[in-house]
C-alpha cells in the first residue's frame, strides 16, 4: 500500500492527500487470486496521517460497510460516494442528463 500511495502522491504532483478511497469492494486484477478489501482496509488505516488525512469506500454496500465497521472499529470510513448508474439516465442528476 505505501508504494501504490507514493505513486499516487507523484503522480498527481502533491505532498498529500485529503481523502484517499477504496473504489470498489472486490478484486479485479485479472489474476485468480483475491484481495479481501477488509486487507485493504487495515494497510490504508496504517498509512501515515501526513501523507493521507482520511481513508474511505465507495460502492460498498450496507452489509460491506457494516463488516468493515465491525472489523476496524477505530479507522471508520470518511466517505462513501455512490456511483452513478449511467444505464439508467433517470438516476443521473438533471445537469447531468442534458
Amino acid at each position: 500500500m505505501p508504494k501504490a500511495l507514493n505513486e499516487t502522491l507523484e503522480h498527481l504532483g502533491v505532498e498529500y492527500l485529503d481523502l484517499y478511497l477504496m473504489h470498489w469492494p472486490v478484486s479485479d486484477d485479472g489474476h485468480a487470486k483475491s484481495i479481501d478489501y477488509l486487507d485493504t482496509w487495515a494497510a490504508m488505516a496504517s498509512l501515515p496521517k501526513s501523507l493521507v488525512r482520511n481513508i474511505g469506500i465507495s460502492n460498498f454496500s450496507p452489509a460491506q460497510i457494516t463488516a468493515l465497521i465491525a472489523a476496524h472499529p477505530l479507522s471508520k470510513p470518511y466517505a462513501n460516494p455512490p456511483q452513478p448508474l449511467l444505464s439508467f439516465p433517470s438516476s443521473l442528476p438533471r445537469a447531468l442528463r442534458r
